[in-house]
């Protein structure tokens, strides 16, 4: 019951490796930690900047890119300098 558990706790937490293989998920962590004012676990961040670093984030559509940041412009709170810094 980790999941239970972290929602509790407020955080967000990569359930599998497999996290990596979608370059939007860096735009959604950051959105749903800033609109839930939830914290994000340490090995997830560095997922993050892995996936950040990857060619899979290269190539990931600027529509798709624009689309999530803008999902997530309006509910970036105190948590906005870790989102930009992850998603610019």
């Amino acid at each position: 019951m980790v999941g239970v558990k972290d929602i509790k706790n407020k955080i967000i937490r990569a359930t599998s490796r497999s996290f990596k293989e979608d370059p939007l998920r860096v735009y959604r962590v950051a959105r749903f930690a800033s609109e839930l004012k939830f914290e994000v676990e340490q090995e997830t961040i560095n997922m993050m900047y892995e996936l950040k670093k990857g060619s899979a984030f290269i190539r990931l559509s600027e529509d798709l890119e624009m689309l999530e940041y803008g999902k997530g412009k309006s509910v970036y709170h105190d948590h906005a300098p870790f989102q930009f810094s992850l998603c610019g």
